[in-house]
């Protein structure tokens, strides 16, 4: 009986970190970025657990791009303050507007 719960505990451990894994995974891809009027805040929008969006309103100052958006072959990282994980765009699936002011306001390297 000890071999059975010792068994379980081991296969419990792992299947709890893919499970957090993949409910923070999604939290860092990003659904969409919008410019607020006056073009002082930014709304980052990503996916979040069980099919929810997460809508966060965010400074232009603190985000940071790592390279521009034509550099980025497939995943553009943007790092924001106070974070620790990158948050993940995909330019290349998505569709930019206006691509100067992208680049002006959100593929910039601050910090």
């Amino acid at each position: 009986m000890v071999y059975v719960i010792k068994f379980s505990v081991i296969l419990l451990i792992p299947a709890s970190l893919i499970f957090g894994f993949s409910m923070v995974y999604p939290c860092r891809m990003v659904r969409e970025i919008s410019l607020m009027r006056g073009g002082k805040t930014i709304s980052l929008q990503t996916y979040g657990p069980f099919g929810r969006t997460i809508t966060k309103q965010l400074p232009v100052t603190n985000i940071s791009a790592q390279w521009g958006k034509d550099k980025a072959k497939s995943v553009l990282p943007l790092k924001v303050k106070g974070k620790r994980l990158m948050y993940q765009v995909y330019p290349v699936e998505g569709r930019v507007h206006n691509p100067a002011l992208f680049d002006a306001t959100i593929c910039r390297y601050r910090f």
